[in-house]
């Protein structure tokens, strides 16, 4: 069986989550990860949301404040 990858298993918790449950695994995911792995995982994050959603500009915007 193949591994999925961050952007897969990210997009499949969220699909399968009440909103409040999706803030409460952010929350606990993102505290527990390395500054590059935070990066890539608001970065698959990000591609939950519609591109043009508000959302998703807010997820940029972390993201470019972690590679500062």
């Amino acid at each position: 069986m193949s591994q999925l990858t961050v952007r897969e298993e990210t997009a499949g918790i969220m699909r399968s989550r009440t909103p409040e449950q999706q803030v409460q695994f952010v929350v606990d995911v993102y505290g527990t990860l390395s500054p590059s792995r935070k990066i890539s995982f608001l970065n698959a994050l990000a591609e939950y949301y519609p591109e043009d959603s508000h959302e998703a500009a807010t997820i940029r915007e972390l993201v470019a404040g972690c590679k500062r």
